[in-house]
C-alpha cells in the first residue's frame, strides 16, 4: 500500500492537469478583450494608436458612408491576443458586435493587433463579392502595411478605410486609386498655395498704391479740401476701400482655418455612436502584418 500511494498521488495530479489543460481555454476566454470590450463607435482604439482627432476624422467619414451605403466599417485596434488565433478573434469580434445590418450583412470589421504586428479585415457575408478575400489581402499589403512600417498608424489606417469603402461599391482598383488619392491630395495643395500668393499679391498691390498715395500728399502739402477736388482724393478713397475689404478677407480666412481647426481636434464628445445592426460572419477576408 506504501508502494502504490506515490503512484496514487501522481496520477491524481496528472489528472488534474489534465483538466486544467482541457479548460483553461473556456475559463481564460471570459479575460478576452472580444467578450469584455464593446464598439461604442465605428473606430475603436482600444491600443491607443491615434489621437482624439485622427479617431474623431476617420469616425465622422465612416458614419457617412454608412449613413449613404448602409455598409458598416468597424475599425478596432488591440494591444495583444494573449495567444489566441487571429482569425477566430475577428470573427467572433465581428459577429459580437453585430457589424453591418441583419437583412444585408454588410459589415467590415478592419482588426489591428498592435504588439503581435497582425492586420485583418473580416468581411460580412453580404460584401464577400465585392470585398473579396484577394482584395482583402492588396489592401492589407500595399495600402496599409507600408505605412505601418514606418509607424504611420493613421495614415495606414487611412489607406485601408478608403480602399475598403471603394471595395465595397466595386470601384477598388489599387493603382488607380492610390494615384487618384495623391492626385487630390496634391490638387488640394496646389489650391491652398494659389490662394495664398494671390492674396499675397493683393496685400502688396494695396500696400504699394496706399503708400504712393500718403506719399504724394506730403509732397503736395495738399489739404483735405484741396485733395477732394481733384483725382487724389479719390484714388486714395479707392485704396482705404480696397484695403478694407483685403483685411475683411483676411480675417474671415482666420477665423474658417480656426474653426476648421476646432473641428480636426474635436473630443470624443463629437464621435458618432456606432449601433450594430445584427450583421452575420462567416470567416471571408484576409491576414497579414508588418
Amino acid at each position: 500500500m506504501t508502494r502504490s500511494s506515490p503512484n496514487i498521488k501522481n496520477m491524481t495530479i496528472a489528472i488534474c492537469l489534465a483538466i486544467l489543460y482541457l479548460f483553461a481555454p473556456v475559463i481564460y476566454a471570459d479575460n478576452l478583450p472580444n467578450n469584455n470590450y464593446v464598439a461604442y463607435n465605428y473606430v475603436n482604439d482600444y491600443a491607443h494608436i491615434l489621437t482624439p482627432g485622427q479617431r474623431q476624422n476617420i469616425d465622422a467619414n465612416l458614419s457617412s458612408f454608412d449613413k449613404q451605403t448602409s455598409n458598416q466599417i468597424v475599425v478596432a485596434t488591440f494591444n495583444s491576443l494573449n495567444g489566441q488565433s487571429l482569425e477566430n478573434f475577428s470573427m467572433n469580434l465581428a459577429n459580437k458586435w453585430k457589424i453591418g445590418t441583419k437583412k444585408n450583412n454588410n459589415g467590415v470589421l478592419l482588426l489591428i493587433i498592435k504588439n503581435d504586428k497582425k492586420i485583418r479585415i473580416e468581411v460580412g457575408r453580404g460584401l464577400e463579392g465585392a470585398l473579396t478575400d484577394g482584395l482583402s489581402g492588396d489592401i492589407i499589403r500595399n495600402q496599409i502595411s507600408p505605412e505601418f512600417k514606418q509607424q504611420n498608424f493613421y495614415q495606414g489606417i487611412k489607406n485601408g478605410v478608403y480602399s475598403i469603402e471603394k471595395a465595397t461599391k466595386g470601384e477598388y482598383k489599387f493603382d488607380q486609386d492610390k494615384n487618384n488619392q495623391d492626385n487630390q491630395d496634391n490638387q488640394d495643395k496646389s489650391a491652398t498655395l494659389f490662394g495664398i500668393l494671390i492674396l499675397t499679391f493683393i496685400a502688396i498691390v494695396i500696400i504699394s498704391y496706399l503708400r504712393s498715395a500718403i506719399s504724394y500728399v506730403k509732397k503736395s502739402n495738399i489739404t483735405i479740401s484741396s485733395l477732394k477736388k481733384n483725382r487724389g482724393y479719390y484714388a486714395r478713397s479707392s485704396c482705404l476701400f480696397l484695403l478694407k475689404l483685403f483685411i475683411n478677407i483676411f480675417i474671415n480666412a482666420l477665423l474658417s482655418g480656426r474653426s476648421s481647426s476646432c473641428y480636426n481636434n474635436s473630443s470624443s464628445d463629437d464621435y458618432s455612436f456606432f449601433s450594430g445592426g445584427g450583421g452575420g460572419f462567416g470567416g471571408g477576408g484576409a491576414s497579414g502584418g508588418w
